[in-house]
């Protein structure tokens, strides 16, 4: 994948595939976990409870070993819906059995067509998703070197605030806190700064203002 396929893909499974993410890491259970509460009315007792496990495992609270053993029945709630849901709903369901299934390791499957999801509904649902992984990863043809300088207290505070309350309205402040500091990486204060963009927890300015892996 060139840097320009990645700027401009719609495709999460093939960005997640070049990435080389492994489904255990920290990062794609982020991406997990969003893609689950993008839309979290849709999430059944069993995928709410996947969720649940996927965020704590995320912090530490419980082992991978927790995650397999629901995975089957998350996986067959997810793929069911995905072709007998509501329509509206297929694609979402689609993309949760693909980030279940950890489906991007092979990249044999994409919100698999067995299930019957409009191409309109598909697409969207792909662009959506895509913008979640540039928000979790960045892009990783511009690696960028996060000084310690920039980690003040104030900037530190702003991040923290917006990764445990899931409200990143405050991006652009971020954004002048790290200017305050002495920060004048572009790919940073425009993804602060971007009105257009997706945020979530995860996102790369925040973890790296925290000090995330």
């Amino acid at each position: 994948m060139t840097e320009e396929e990645w700027v401009g893909s719609q495709s999460p499974v093939a960005m997640l595939h070049h990435l080389n993410a492994d489904g255990y890491d920290r990062k794609p259970l982020l991406y997990t976990a969003a893609v689950c509460r993008r839309r979290p009315e849709l999430l059944t007792d069993t995928l709410h409870h996947f969720l649940e496990l996927v965020e704590a495992a995320i912090n530490g609270e419980v082992t991978n070993d927790a995650l397999d053993r629901n995975q089957e029945s998350a996986e067959d709630e997810s793929y069911s819906l995905a072709e007998h849901g509501p329509l509206g709903t297929r694609a979402h369901y689609s993309a949760i059995w693909d980030v279940v299934c950890c489906i991007w390791i092979t990249a044999s499957v994409e919100y698999d067509p067995a299930h019957t999801v409009p191409p309109d509904e598909l697409g969207f649902e792909k662009r959506e998703n895509a913008h979640l992984v540039r928000d979790i990863f960045g892009n990783p043809f511009h690696p960028v070197a996060f000084s310690p300088e920039w980690r003040t207290s104030t900037a530190v505070a702003i991040a923290q605030q917006m990764y445990e309350s899931r409200d990143f309205s405050a991006m652009p402040i971020l954004a002048d806190a790290l200017q305050d500091a002495g920060c004048d990486d572009a790919d940073i204060l425009d993804h602060c700064r971007d009105e257009k963009g997706t945020h979530v927890r995860g996102c790369w300015v925040v973890d790296l203002v925290m000090g995330k892996e």
